[in-house]
């Protein structure tokens, strides 16, 4: 565990290590992939005569409700003030297009142009859009009460340590299921972004997702910390990942130290087997020991390094 304090993170002895090595599936949200920087605002273009402020008021209320990757980069612009956010209720997810929602008894719409044209809504044309989304850049739409209101010009990048972490825990076995409600963030442009193979990180569908907010939310009152982290995405992978490593080295030296006893038997058997017994001498047979343990050390330090 002590590898793990550059992550902020612990696996509590190898009873720890033993639950968490048995995880076949680590369940996320969008927003922890990215933090407080991966994502950015890069302008506002607003449309029939809105007021800037209250477009940012609405889509602010509607991210920051929803917990999406954007929360932070709202919650900046809105100087942390969360306290003037309307409340937002009746919240829905729509696959891959965005977020509808009421607040101050208006229905507004969150996503992209598909979730705005799903919901007979007037869009810029796709020409227009092109303008200002190069360079990897994103069109977020917001529209109130049937009328397109505003369109955010956002975008998203994979932090480097945290692709590295993605990239050496997929070939552990484990799958990343990931609960989305941002229109851009979902299986093919995770796996992209972060450079992973398609099929390793499975974004929930909205029932899916309704089912974990349900389970998500329950509190217990005492449960053993098996693993410890400090709440970001890179920090539990890299412990998770630290288990299994812990479990496999402890096996592989088990297998090792069994195997060395194994071969000295064999090699006492086959000398009295040739009657060369009387040249088996104490200093040969610790030196044996010796130089297998030393092996054996080696390769659970090669085992540590390598994590």
């Amino acid at each position: 565990s002590a590898q793990l304090d550059k992550y902020d993170a612990r696996v509590c002895g190898f009873n720890g290590a033993d639950m968490a090595s048995n995880a076949n599936a680590l369940v996320m949200e969008a927003g922890d992939f990215f933090g407080s920087q991966g994502c950015d605002l890069h302008g506002i273009k607003v449309f029939h005569k809105a007021k800037v402020d209250d477009a940012i008021i609405y889509a602010a209320a509607v991210i920051i409700q929803t917990n999406g990757p954007l929360k932070h980069v709202f919650d900046n612009v809105i100087i942390g003030k969360q306290s003037i956010l309307p409340k937002v209720e009746n919240v829905i997810y729509e696959d891959k297009m965005g977020t509808s929602a009421w607040v101050y008894k208006r229905k507004v719409l969150v996503g992209n142009r598909n979730l705005l044209i799903n919901h007979g809504v007037d869009v810029p044309k796709e020409s227009f859009e092109k303008k200002y989304t190069r360079k990897n850049r994103k069109a977020l739409y917001l529209a109130v009460n049937g009328k397109i209101m505003a369109m955010f010009i956002v975008s998203y990048s994979a932090s480097p340590e945290l692709k590295r972490e993605l990239k050496k825990i997929e070939k552990s076995g484990i799958t990343l299921i990931v609960r989305s409600n941002d229109p851009y963030i979902n299986e093919e442009s995770l796996s992209e972004l972060f450079a992973v193979p398609k099929g390793f990180i499975r974004v929930m569908d909205y029932p899916a997702a309704r089912v974990y907010d349900k389970y998500s939310e329950m509190n217990v009152e005492k449960s053993p910390a098996y693993v410890v982290h400090d709440g970001s995405a890179k920090s539990l992978i890299a412990s998770i990942r630290c288990a299994v490593t812990t479990v496999h080295s402890r096996k592989l030296i088990n297998f090792l130290t069994s195997f060395g006893v194994a071969l000295g038997f064999v090699c006492v058997a086959f000398m009295a087997a040739i009657k060369g017994y009387g040249r088996l001498t104490a200093s040969s047979l610790i030196g044996y020991t010796v130089i297998w343990n030393v092996f054996v050390y080696i390769v659970s330090k090669i085992q540590r390094i390598s994590f």
